[in-house]
């Protein structure tokens, strides 16, 4: 017997209207904003220091497969592709889980 049919608001367990849609379209948002703004700031933090970062106003310029990633201060990362990695992938993880359930709820109930 499952939490829902405890509670019987079996409403919430069903598809809304273009619910699809949007699970892809938030996926692939979250995902950009995750690897380009997130993972990318933490891995310049780990690597050169908070006030560092601040300061210079440090950015990863390019990510190109295989090579080294070129900052704005003209350093070159042939390091931490792993870290940018990993953070980006439980950030976009820990910010679907908690955003969804809150965007879903903006969509239309299915016509019964």
């Amino acid at each position: 017997m499952t939490l829902l049919a405890k509670t019987g608001n079996d409403s919430s367990a069903e598809l809304r209207r273009g619910e699809f849609f949007l699970w892809f379209f938030w996926n692939l948002g979250l995902i950009y904003v995750c690897s380009q703004f997130i993972a990318s700031r933490a891995l310049l933090i780990y690597l050169y220091g908070w006030s560092r970062v601040q300061s210079q106003h440090l950015r990863i310029l390019a990510m190109p497969k295989g090579r080294a990633w070129p900052v704005s201060n003209g350093d070159l990362l042939t390091r931490g592709h792993s870290i940018h990695f990993l953070v980006g992938v439980v950030s976009w993880i820990a910010l679907f889980v908690l955003t969804y359930p809150a965007v879903r709820r903006i969509l239309p109930r299915r016509r019964t």
